[in-house]
């Protein structure tokens, strides 16, 4: 099912997505109707129109189709943006544009090929069908690379000594030391990335790293570096990969949108799990425009609603 158009969270007006498009309906709401605290750039706005209306478009983003994208990600909103009508927030996609702007904003240097694209096919023994979009590879060296965007590491204000602060002293910029590695859900999706590669181009094995820039870092030097990624055994990225495939490749196979949703109800609440910040906010909180529909399929002691078939 399409994203309906663009709704404003604090107001609740909403634009359907043509109207933003073909008559810049919305623009000038988002831009200052609330002020200068809730103030939206109108290209941020009209780009979040075109990539929903991208979305809504796209077969690898519809249907039973399943691309190396989904693999670390919450597959209860996956099947509910297929399922039901939605609005997006723009308020909720900032980070998420901004991610697009690397991606799109870097340019690659010989022999380096960027956003190389992978339509539908077998691996892992003809057991998965999926596509997937590598954003950087280099196939003298057979590598392929991935770039995540991370919020800065943590870092607080601390004195040298205890006594420097009743001295005067001013207090410096110390940065949590910890390296945080790629998630599991990150080095499955460069693992399929590299399966789907040698599908199409036959040789010795591609090496696997990740380029994770941080955003908003008071330090330029430790603003980017690159992680290798192990590779997984077919049988690991299968025990991982066929659960929720087959899910979603059964659900979506369901013609009743109804009984879809009972089955999409009981489906794990990944997106709690996910980035979860220090003001105790996650996944679903910052980024999901389906999150009042995956409430209403919760059990009713906890905020849901039944559904009767």
């Amino acid at each position: 099912m399409p994203c309906l158009g663009l709704k404003c969270e604090i107001c609740l007006a909403t634009f359907p997505l043509d109207e933003v498009i073909n008559e810049n309906a919305g623009l000038d709401h988002f831009e200052g109707v609330h002020g200068e605290k809730q103030y939206l750039h109108r290209d941020f706005v009209y780009s979040i129109a075109l990539d929903a209306h991208k979305t809504n478009t796209q077969p690898k983003r519809n249907g039973t189709s399943y691309s190396a994208s989904m693999c670390g990600g919450c597959h209860r909103e996956h099947a509910l943006k297929r399922t039901v009508e939605y609005w997006a927030n723009p308020y909720r996609w900032y980070d998420r544009i901004e991610g697009t702007l690397l991606h799109e904003s870097l340019s690659v240097p010989k022999p380096w090929l960027r956003e190389v694209q992978y339509e539908e096919q077998p691996i892992l023994g003809g057991k998965i069908l999926i596509s997937g979009a590598a954003d950087r590879i280099n196939p003298v060296e057979r590598i392929v690379e991935d770039l995540k965007s991370h919020n800065c590491p943590e870092w607080t204000w601390k004195y040298p000594t205890p006594n420097d602060r009743a001295a005067g002293a001013k207090p410096r910029k110390v940065i949590n030391e910890k390296v945080y590695p790629p998630g599991e859900g990150e080095q499955l999706q460069v693992n399929v990335l590299a399966r789907l590669i040698e599908a199409n181009d036959p040789g010795p094995e591609y090496r696997m790293q990740i380029a994770d820039m941080w955003k908003g870092t008071p330090d330029n030097h430790r603003a980017n570096r690159l992680v290798t990624v192990p590779r997984w055994d077919d049988d690991v990225m299968l025990d991982r990969l066929l659960p929720n495939y087959t899910l979603i490749k059964t659900i979506m196979s369901e013609p009743s949108p109804l009984k879809r949703l009972t089955m999409i109800a009981e489906m794990e609440l990944a997106g709690r799990e996910m980035f979860n910040a220090r003001d105790g906010t996650c996944k679903c909180d910052k980024y999901c425009d389906v999150r009042d529909a995956c409430d209403s399929l919760l059990p009713k002691t906890e905020g849901g609603i039944d559904l009767a078939l």
